[in-house]
């Protein structure tokens, strides 16, 4: 029988070290195989022993207890000794276990790094036995050459025969026979034990985790830059079992199963350690590399870094076998490049800032409204330089016509730990390079319907966690609204007066509002005071009929018109007045009269009405003195009869009943006894608070007439009248004369 010795080559590195005075221990593990030397199965070899001694020491009986040990290989033909000393040690062989193999010579080992274990493979040519079988004629005794002759084999045992079988894999699955036949020489070898050991290719994944941080401030924009994140998680878990490539049967692990964990910049950690094919290298740029069995995986990230959203989803990759000449393959699915690297950028956190912009009392959205954002603190970036003073504002907003504006920045959020540095830092008095996120709204300029919001309106950015994309932050403000009260008094009781016609305009003409008095379906607003830079005026009438209108401009003089009073009322002169603003953003009213101001303590504009007032004399024409008793009655001009009064010696009085610009007719109906009746009067009342006198005369009714006698003839008469004619006629010429007539 021949046998054949297999020597594992290795290479020793030896360095020289400075230790303290803790020992260095390390482990030796031997991983043990058997194969016959062809391309094949790798089989473990069981219950193999091993002795490993220290060197210098010349044999295991010199050595003590941390200079030697004894080890045997398990079923996965694995071995590891306890912890030995530092030094040069020595493996020898002591049997084969279960198989007829050949042993390994003795080689040496070094210890030289505090808790490493030294891992060896090594696989041994099992012994071969060739069985020739001869077939010869019977006659000539010569060798029959004919092949295909079929044989089976028997060991013969203690206990009797036994069909020797033989196992092997074609790549894809595992056969046995127990019948051999014959080559073209008629010679057939039964191989009592086929083995072969091929190291398992194995797949390789590289993962480097990229983010967004900030590097500076240019233009009014805050940039960004990706860089290597260090320290963000991920899982890597089996899609499917993962089986060994001897076709055992056996799992490196099973679906579902954790597989490893890797920390970005830092290294992985294995569940499970497959033998000779688990392993991870980090390189120069942080990306860590893991080894991993054939087969499918599932990585996911399970924890990012402060600032960053973690991904839903997660990336499939699969490792394939692709010839005998690989070490490794690389991912076969697409999440990865050419060169097998895992690209994972996560998502920063962002900002979405928005402010709303409402009438203090109405609530009504306040449109127009131009607002400054300001930076509280000083602004840094990722490397620890200021890139924005504190104070800076970063942009303007202006409200739309639903009240809304939205910052269109991607703006720094607080940086982590910036509580505790701020406290930090004002404990020993040192500066801090963070960020607080801290930012404020500010009201540049509002219609002049409103009074400007000089507060400043804070808003913080902070960092929610990692299932958190955008952080919301939205700040209601509110504005207050000029409200002016119009109130129409009557100046004979101070009380509301109604159907008065009144505007309010400005001092180029444009009419803001008008009404009637006491009416509130009479209210009309300008249809383009939006345009005219109002926002949100409304008009009310309250419940004693004062007019209230809300969203004049301040500071604006304006003009309250009579355009006609009510009935029996003359025209009051117009008010000229401004709106100003007072203590809690109150408005009071300043009334213009010429060049001076006069500001009230209240928002009401007071105009007052008198009344109209006629007076009714009624004379007799005989005396030119008053008279009572006339009864009359007056008639608009409808024809519309609107009072009726009776006559006084001193004149009858009017007021407050006739309209100004109305003409009526004053129709005597029954004179004073002894007078006619006067012919009807007709008078259009002027518009003025000053007394106004009619005038009525009637004339004395003509004596009866007297009887006629003897002298009352026509004759007489004539003589009468002539003489009368003479007497005129001389003396006319008298005082022609004379200048006088006696």
């Amino acid at each position: 029988m021949d046998c054949t010795g297999v020597t594992a080559e290795y290479t020793s590195d030896i360095a020289t070290k400075e230790y303290g005075n803790n020992p260095i221990l390390g482990k030796v593990a031997i991983q043990k195989y058997y194969s016959d030397g062809q391309t094949g199965i790798l089989n473990y070899e069981a219950k193999t022993t091993f002795q490993v001694y220290f060197t210098k020491k010349g044999s295991y009986d010199a050595c003590d207890d941390y200079e030697r040990a004894t080890i045997t290989t398990d079923e996965n033909g694995y071995a590891i000794t306890p912890n030995l000393y530092y030094g040069e040690y020595t493996v020898h062989q002591v049997d084969s276990g279960d198989v007829d193999a050949a042993l390994v010579d003795d080689f040496p080992v070094e210890v030289t790094e505090n808790g490493k274990t030294y891992t060896y493979p090594m696989d041994n040519l099992i012994f071969k036995a060739y069985l020739r079988i001869l077939k010869k004629d019977g006659n000539t005794e010569k060798q029959v050459l004919k092949p295909g002759t079929t044989y089976q084999i028997y060991k013969v045992t203690d206990e009797g025969e036994e069909l020797v079988e033989q196992t092997y894999s074609d790549g894809n699955k595992k056969t046995t026979i127990n019948q051999f036949i014959t080559d073209e020489e008629g010679y057939t070898h039964a191989i009592v034990t086929v083995t072969y050991t091929n190291e398992e290719t194995y797949g390789k994944l590289k993962l480097y985790k990229t983010g967004e941080m900030l590097t500076g401030y240019e233009d009014g924009k805050f940039i960004y830059e990706k860089r290597f994140l260090k320290g963000v998680v991920f899982e890597i878990t089996a899609a499917e079992d993962i089986v060994t490539q001897d076709n055992q049967g056996t799992h490196w692990y099973d679906k579902g199963d954790l597989v490893a964990t890797i920390t970005t910049g830092e290294g992985a950690e294995y569940i499970k350690e497959c033998k000779n094919i688990t392993g991870y290298t980090v390189d120069e740029d942080g990306k860590v590399i893991v080894q991993l069995p054939l087969g499918k995986y599932h990585v996911k990230e399970k924890k990012t870094l402060y600032g960053y959203v973690l991904p839903d989803a997660g990336w499939d990759v699969e490792f394939t076998w692709d010839n005998k000449d690989e070490e490794y393959v690389l991912n076969a699915t697409d999440v990865t490049d050419k060169n097998g690297i895992l690209h994972v950028e996560n998502t920063r956190a962002k900002a979405a800032v928005s402010l709303l912009k409402s009438d203090a009392a109405t609530k009504q959205a306040v449109s127009g409204a131009e607002f400054g954002f300001y930076t509280k603190h000083d602004i840094y970036n990722v490397d620890g330089e200021k890139i924005v003073e504190a104070g800076t504002k970063l942009g303007t907003v202006v409200t739309d016509e639903d009240g809304k504006a939205v910052i269109d920045m991607d703006l720094p959020l607080m940086s982590e730990g910036y509580q505790v540095a701020t406290n930090s830092a004002v404990a020993t008095g040192t500066a801090i390079t963070l960020n607080s996120g801290d930012y404020y709204f500010k009201e540049l300029s509002v219609s002049g319907s409103y009074y400007l919001d000089e507060t400043d309106h804070p808003v913080h950015l902070e960092y929610q966690n990692e299932n958190t994309e955008v952080i919301s932050v939205g700040v209601e403000i509110e504005n207050t609204q000029t409200t002016t009260i119009v109130s129409k008094l009557s100046v004979t009781n101070s009380e509301e007066l109604a159907g008065c016609k009144m505007q309010i305009a400005d001092t180029e003409g444009n009419v803001i509002v008008s009404w009637v008095s006491g009416n509130k379906d009479s209210i009309q607003l300008n249809e383009k005071l939006d345009t005219m830079g109002y926002c949100n005026v409304s008009v009310t009438l309250d419940e004693k009929g004062n007019l209230q209108i809300n969203g004049l401009l301040h500071d604006t003089t304006y003009v309250l018109i009579e355009n006609r009073p009510a009935d029996g009322f003359v025209t009051a002169d117009s008010i000229s007045f401004q709106l100003i603003e007072g203590e809690n953003k109150q408005t009071l009213v300043s009334v213009v009269t010429g060049e001076d101001m006069a500001v009230q303590q209240d928002n009401i504009v007071r105009m007052v009405d008198d009344t109209t007032k006629i007076r009714i004399i009624k004379l007799a024409e005989d005396t030119g003195e008053g008279m009572r008793g006339a009864k009359f009655e007056v008639y608009d001009s409808n024809n519309e009869k609107v009072l009726e009064f009776t006559s006084v010696e001193d004149g009858y009085d009017i007021t407050g009943k006739l309209t100004v610009g109305e003409t009526y007719t004053f129709k005597e109906v029954e004179a004073p006894k002894g007078y006619k009746l006067a012919k009807p009067v007709k008078y259009t009342i002027e518009d003025t608070a000053e007394l106004q006198t009619i005038s009525i005369t009637d004339k004395k009714q003509p004596k009866p007439p007297v009887p006629q006698t003897g002298l009352n003839t026509p004759l007489m008469t004539a003589v009468l009248i002539l003489f009368s004619l003479i007497c005129g006629a001389i003396i006319a010429f008298c005082r022609k004369r004379t200048g006088s007539c006696s």
